[in-house]
């Protein structure tokens, strides 16, 4: 596996060690690509007024990133799986820097939230062993509403109290080579930050 033969702890998350030892496979574009690589959505389903609203904004924030136009798609899985939309957005913009070019294995995945493979993946299309060994899914909008169902259902409970910490610890831990306190301390600071940009409160949820 690529973390084993490259002296990376496998713990089922991506973590800086993962990261520093990618550009040992010779760098450029990661093999394995997903024919199409990334697509734009496929339509998400009705929303109210005020969260197609929400969608609104949260794409103003998205435009230029390869999450261009997946506001929808945010707002209606965020809704269905009652996760925060300001955490939602924090760990994208943690993890995958919104799909910037440097996350070439999130991108080539289709996978913003580097998910390791579980069976229940496969419900959105995922498959094991793409690049970098993480989940493969078959278009970005299904990796999108597959990180934030892991967050609404492996991290229920941490979401509900809003407990970053807890939840980083379990999602990045230290033994991966996370700085896992500054991701923590970054959580509570993009959440914050995001609820101001996109005028929500930390009970969206309820709302």
């Amino acid at each position: 596996r690529f973390q084993a033969a490259n002296r990376v702890p496998s713990t089922g998350y991506y973590g800086p060690l993962t990261r520093e030892a990618f550009p040992r496979l010779g760098g450029g574009a990661s093999p394995g690509t997903p024919s199409g690589g990334v697509t734009g959505p496929s339509g998400a389903g009705a929303l109210s007024p005020s969260d197609a609203q929400l969608a609104q904004r949260i794409d103003q924030h998205l435009a230029g990133t390869g999450l261009a136009g997946y506001g929808n798609v945010i707002v209606e899985q965020a809704r269905k799986d009652r996760v925060p939309v300001d955490l939602v957005m924090s760990m994208l913009q943690k993890e995958s820097s919104f799909l910037s070019p440097a996350n070439n294995l999130s991108i080539a995945n289709n996978n913003p939230g580097n998910l390791r493979w579980a069976d229940w993946e496969s419900q959105f299309g995922g498959r094991p062993g793409g690049p970098g060994n993480f989940t493969t899914f078959p278009n970005l909008e299904q990796g999108l509403r597959a990180h934030i169902h892991l967050l609404g259902t492996v991290y229920r409970d941490d979401v509900d109290r809003r407990d970053w910490g807890s939840l980083v610890s379990r999602y990045a831990p230290a033994f991966d080579g996370n700085d896992t306190d500054l991701y923590i301390r970054q959580m509570y600071d993009y959440t914050k930050q995001w609820q101001q940009k996109l005028g929500i409160t930390d009970n969206w949820v309820n709302g």
